[in-house]
């Protein structure tokens, strides 16, 4: 556990980094792309980061469903909720960056 935490902190800071790096022009720019199954899309960088952050919920709720059906207990969540627990780095990142978003008119 102590090198997934570890690589996944390394992934983090990644995200941060390319964040911080993107000005609100590039967060708006659209991307195309092509899915997995061959589709072509079209998306902002906001949209792409705001799925990223979806998608990783969604694996992170199987990962710990897969824990606790071991016996073990998953790490605690990293969002911010009622319990007053601040986010982990990317989803605060990514947190600021959609409530930025969310501010400003399109």
């Amino acid at each position: 556990m102590a090198e997934l935490d570890f690589l996944q902190r390394e992934i983090d800071q990644w995200y941060i980094g390319y964040v911080d790096s993107l000005s609100a022009a590039e967060l708006e720019q659209v991307v195309e792309f092509e899915s997995i199954g061959g589709g072509h899309g079209a998306m902002s960088r906001s949209d792409i980061l705001l799925h990223v952050v979806n998608h990783t919920t969604y694996h992170r709720g199987h990962a710990a469903d897969i824990l606790y059906h071991l016996g073990m207990v998953p790490p605690p969540p990293t969002c911010r909720c009622s319990c007053g627990k601040s986010p982990g780095p990317v989803l605060g990142a990514m947190a600021d960056c959609a409530k930025g978003l969310a501010r400003s008119p399109r």
